[in-house]
Parts: C-alpha cells; sequence; structure tokens
C-alpha cells in the first residue's frame, strides 16, 4: 500500500511517495548495549548510538558494534531475519580494567592459598614442595594426572 503526499502552498519539496508495509512482510530488530554505549554497525553501515531500533525487509544481517576505550568490543551476530520476526540484539562490553584485575586477583589468591612451589630436577622428574594436608594431596594428584603417561616420576 501506498500513499502520495502531495505538495501544499508555499512548500519547495516536490511530491513524494509514502510507502506503508504490512507488519507480516518486514521485520523488527532491537540492538542495544551494556554497560556503555557503543556504536551500532549494520552490514557495515554506522547507524549510530546503541539503543537503535529497525524496521527492516526479511533478509541476512550482520550487527557488529565499535570499539569503546577501555572495553573488549563485542562479537559480531548474524542474523536471517523473516517477514514478522521481531528480534533483538545484546552486546556486551567487557571492562579490561576488570578482566585483567580479575585474573591477577585469581592467580595470586590461587598461589597464596595453596602456597606451592613445583621445581624440576633431572629435567623429567617433578617435585612438589610445601604443600600439606588436602591441598598439597589435591595438587600433587593434580600434577601427577598432568605427567601421567609422559614418562614423568612425580614422587
Amino acid at each position: 500500500m501506498s500513499f502520495t503526499l502531495s505538495q501544499f502552498e508555499g512548500s519547495t519539496s516536490p511530491e513524494s511517495t509514502l510507502e506503508v508495509k504490512d507488519p507480516s512482510e518486514v521485520a523488527q530488530l532491537a540492538v542495544s548495549t551494556t554497560p556503555v554505549r557503543g556504536q551500532i554497525y549494520l552490514n557495515d553501515v554506522l547507524q549510530g548510538l546503541s539503543p537503535q531500533a529497525f524496521i527492516l525487509d526479511p533478509g541476512p544481517y550482520f550487527v557488529s558494534f565499535g570499539d569503546v576505550d577501555g572495553y573488549r568490543t563485542p562479537l559480531e551476530e548474524v542474523l536471517v531475519l523473516r517477514g514478522g520476526d521481531v528480534k533483538s540484539v545484546l552486546g556486551t562490553y567487557t571492562s579490561l580494567f576488570l578482566e585483567t584485575y580479575a585474573g591477577a586477583l585469581a592467580g595470586a589468591a590461587v598461589a597464596g592459598l595453596l602456597g606451592y612451589a613445583v621445581t624440576r630436577r633431572a629435567l623429567d622428574t617433578v617435585v612438589v614442595a610445601g604443600l600439606g594436608g588436602a591441598a598439597g594431596y589435591t595438587l600433587q594428584k593434580l600434577v601427577q594426572s598432568l605427567l601421567e603417561g609422559k614418562g614423568k616420576d612425580t614422587t
């Protein structure tokens, strides 16, 4: 269905046609990002900052996101939209600071809790020292299982 808009008195714009499609012939797509607002690309064309809403013809679409300083960029989403579809895409940016800090903190906590020292003796023997109780036994079994089948002596 289409409508023709006629030029009004005093208007300088020419006639234009407005096409109205049946909702079952188009798809609706909402794209947003969290925890920050990021740029949204639809088929590699910048659409603006999130959030964005689109009325689209059926077909394949690639939704990607722009870089934001201090954050890991969300992965690209590939969608195939059909008439009548209503879909949403959420791009989640990951803080590089929190990711780095959490990894370092977790590593330090594991090392501190277990208090282990692994030394290599005679190039093919691994000795786990400074461990006691269940933690020592658990780490010793872990090292042993990793080295099993490689002819390594874990005693």
